[in-house]
């Protein structure tokens, strides 16, 4: 074998080996009370006294939840006060980039796309008082999570929940839409709600 051919051989290795780190990351995992998610580059404290649970328990998809299941990344419950936190992530249609440069025209599509969620859920009949708050749009230093909005709605059941959305910049050239979502009892939505602030409050960037 000649030393062009070995060099090749090489070059090939190397290239394959640079493509395979770019799609393999770090396993989600806690550390020190954060859960910390490598694949979207974020990372939030997890409260205390709630457990982490890997999969969506068939009991609790019946309710309100189980609009969620489709969403799920990774869920915090509460053995006792009958509320859930399900955390989600993606990668995003929107440009994180243009909260910076046209807010206008982010804001003009983020509501139209939340004014047709409002028409289905309307015409679907299952829940009711959906409300939504769109958010200050600004880029937070280092590219997010930047909180973008917030939902809420409940049902005829006595159930409620309440979404807010981010986006982060995420793999050095996209963005990733970060959804943290809390169903719980109308009874014990607003103890719940102080836990889903604190969660929200707690997103930050964390790196590969």
């Amino acid at each position: 074998m000649t030393l062009t051919s070995k060099s090749s051989i090489m070059v090939t290795i190397l290239i394959m080996a640079f493509l395979i780190s770019c799609t393999i990351y770090k396993t989600p995992r806690v550390e020190d009370a954060l859960y910390k998610n490598f694949e979207y580059e974020f990372a939030f404290r997890v409260p205390t006294g709630w457990d982490i649970q890997e999969s969506l328990p068939k009991s609790l998809g019946e309710g309100l939840a189980g609009l969620f299941t489709n969403d799920f990344r990774v869920m915090l419950i509460h053995p006792q006060n009958n509320g859930m936190i399900i955390v989600q992530a993606d990668t995003s249609g929107e440009d994180i980039l243009s909260l910076g440069y046209n807010k206008d025209a982010f804001r003009e599509r983020l509501t139209a796309r939340i004014q047709a969620k409002e028409q289905e859920i309307a015409a679907s009949g299952q829940l009711e008082n959906y409300t939504y708050e769109i958010g200050p749009l600004t880029v937070k230093q280092g590219y997010g999570p930047s909180f973008i909005y917030q939902e809420s709605a409940k049902n005829r059941n006595g159930e409620q929940y309440v979404r807010s959305e981010y986006l982060n910049q995420c793999r050095k050239k996209c963005s990733c839409d970060i959804q943290v979502t809390l169903v719980s009892k109308e009874t014990d939505f607003q103890n719940n709600y102080q836990v889903f602030t604190q969660v929200t409050d707690s997103l930050r960037k964390v790196y590969q």
